[in-house]
């Protein structure tokens, strides 16, 4: 949800490539959803080998009603870190990301 929500249409891989979940977590992730009746499946209208997902109303009720949740929890997180230290922290998290993502290709 919150990779797709603000993008509002992806495809599965799409969703893969621009999160830190694999193949499998985002296919298991979608059926779940699927199933609780936030997630639609269509048939990409250009590509019709492609799928494409979108929120529902249900799953853009949710997403919109997370947002300040995150948000909150995030400030919580982050309570008592200077500006500069959490660029710091967002500059070192995104080098893990890089290594990680390193990782995940060699090992495929």
């Amino acid at each position: 949800m919150a990779v797709l929500g603000p993008h509002g249409i992806l495809s599965a891989s799409e969703i893969v490539e621009r999160s830190s979940m694999d193949k499998v977590n985002v296919s298991r992730a979608i059926k779940k959803l699927q199933k609780t009746g936030y997630l639609k499946r269509d048939v990409d209208g250009d590509d019709k080998r492609k799928a494409v997902l979108r929120l529902t109303e249900e799953g853009e009720k949710v997403y919109l009603a997370l947002i300040p949740m995150v948000m909150e929890l995030e400030q919580d997180l982050l309570d008592g870190l200077s500006e500069k230290e959490v660029e710091q922290l967002k500059s070192l998290m995104e080098k893990v990301r890089l290594n990680a993502e390193a990782l995940g290709n060699i090992s495929r």
